[in-house]
């Protein structure tokens, strides 16, 4: 065997948190391409849309953000601060004559 293969045997039989570690961090970066992905698709899917049905801007909405006060939940109870944010929003009137409302770029 050569030396990286006998470093990542011994690591296995003497510490496999390296490998839990690892693994976790792996799911990660293999989860958030695939979320990069579906949202890639699903913009691509809308824009093919728009261009079909002739869609065009017809109003707009604001973002905003609303800080509140609740509760909270466990030992010690009390409240604490929520914050609710949204991005701005386009309206699309299409050729079907339905409005969509999609997040603004």
């Amino acid at each position: 065997m050569n030396r990286i293969t006998e470093f990542v045997v011994d690591s296995w039989k003497y510490d496999r948190t390296i490998f839990v570690i690892g693994g976790v961090l792996l799911g990660c970066v293999v989860a958030l391409w695939f979320l990069i992905s579906a949202i890639a698709k699903e913009e691509a899917a809308w824009e093919l849309f728009a261009v079909e049905h002739e869609c065009r801007i017809v109003a707009h909405k604001q973002g905003e953000t609303n800080i509140g006060v609740g509760p909270t939940f466990g030992s010690g109870g009390g409240t604490t601060i929520i914050t609710t944010s949204s991005s701005d929003q386009s309206a699309w009137l299409c050729d079907d004559g339905i409005t969509y409302w999609r997040k603004s770029k």
